[in-house]
């Protein structure tokens, strides 16, 4: 079988690992000159939202044969809206780097992978048809999925970035939510260290070059003085593809709509597809059977979204102060319920 695969990102990798694993060798296309991109960012896997596999890094290692260091365990969520704040202490998930660095997690499955990539080199699923058994789109963009008439968008909007120095606890994270700069979006501080930290505003409904006023805004509104050492721009989009098997293509990672729509991380679900993709190769199985858990959850995930995108600035506040019961924290948190299970039945009850 004569596999190639479009982009060596975080699904690219995994699907290609899986693939060597079975002694299939895939064609590896990137069109940048390297792993990870340039400029290195913090994401975290939440506990909460992949229930009910109780941690997800061991379910990685375990159940799809990835095993990643994240550079902390998440052990603090702090959540500010306007007029109020909250915190959630305990095991509450993992933060990782995404980038350039060796500890990053394209790094570290890079290193495990003895297929060369074919850097700088633009890749079309087109040209590329005729040539190959199958194909496996992992671009980390919807770009192809809408020229093919498969993308619905679930959340439009841009992220402003920056890398930036200061003091912080490498275990904590910290969320804003205020629509007066966010809109329906949000903003957080990931630390890659005591000293480093990633600091992102995500914006909806916005223009591009409308957003770095919402990121004065912010700075000013939360009374944030951190030094910028490294700034980023970029587009953010979530949504849906149907199908994700289109001809002989397959659609993993950001590129199938994997991106959970309530905090935009997709990491969990990147690797997870990557590695169904190649199985299903393998196996000959149905890849949209082997991952339509996922689809599952990216449902509930929506129908929670859709709730927040017409939440006010005092449901934000109300919410917070949800947070600081110490019963409905520790339900949440300290549990095992699937929450959003729970409301998507809630939800779909009360449509």
């Amino acid at each position: 079988m004569k596999v190639c695969i479009i982009g060596a990102g975080i699904s690219g990798l995994a699907c290609a690992l899986t693939l060597e694993k079975h002694g299939i060798k895939p064609d590896i296309y990137d069109q940048f000159d390297r792993c990870g991109g340039r400029i290195p960012f913090v994401v975290c896997i939440l506990q909460v939202i992949h229930r009910p596999v109780a941690d997800p890094l061991l379910s990685l290692a375990r159940d799809y044969g990835i095993s990643l260091n994240p550079i902390n365990p998440l052990k603090k969520i702090i959540r500010f809206s306007p007029n109020k704040m909250s915190r959630t202490e305990g095991q509450l998930g993992y933060i990782f780097e995404i980038g350039p660095n060796n500890r990053s997690i394209t790094r570290q499955l890079y290193e495990k992978l003895t297929t060369p990539v074919k850097f700088n080199t633009f890749a079309d699923y087109k040209e590329l048809a005729a040539h190959y058994d199958k194909i496996i789109v992992a671009t980390g963009s919807a770009y192809f999925a809408k020229e093919l008439g498969l993308w619905t968008d679930v959340f439009r909007g841009w992220v402003r970035g920056a890398v930036v120095s200061g003091s912080f606890n490498p275990h904590t994270w910290i969320v804003w939510y205020n629509k007066k700069y966010a809109n329906n979006g949000y903003a957080y501080l990931g630390p890659f260290n005591s000293n480093t930290a990633t600091l992102v505003l995500v914006v909806s409904d916005v223009k591009e070059d409308e957003l770095e006023a919402h990121w004065k805004l912010f700075l000013e509104t939360e009374k944030i003085e951190y030094r910028e050492e490294e700034r980023f721009v970029i587009e953010h989009i979530t949504g849906t593809c149907r199908p994700r098997e289109f001809g002989n293509m397959i659609f993993v990672g950001n590129s199938a709509g994997l991106i959970e729509s309530v905090f935009g991380f997709g990491l969990y679900n990147a690797i997870v597809s990557g590695v169904l993709a190649a199985e299903s190769l393998v196996y000959n199985k149905s890849y949209e059977e082997s991952i339509s858990f996922l689809d599952e959850k990216l449902h509930q995930s929506n129908l929670l979204r859709r709730r927040l995108n017409v939440f006010e600035n005092k449901d934000y506040d109300q919410l917070l102060e949800f947070f600081n019961i110490p019963l409905f924290d520790k339900l949440i948190y300290h549990t095992n319920l699937d929450i959003l299970k729970i409301h998507a039945g809630f939800s779909e009850h009360n449509q």
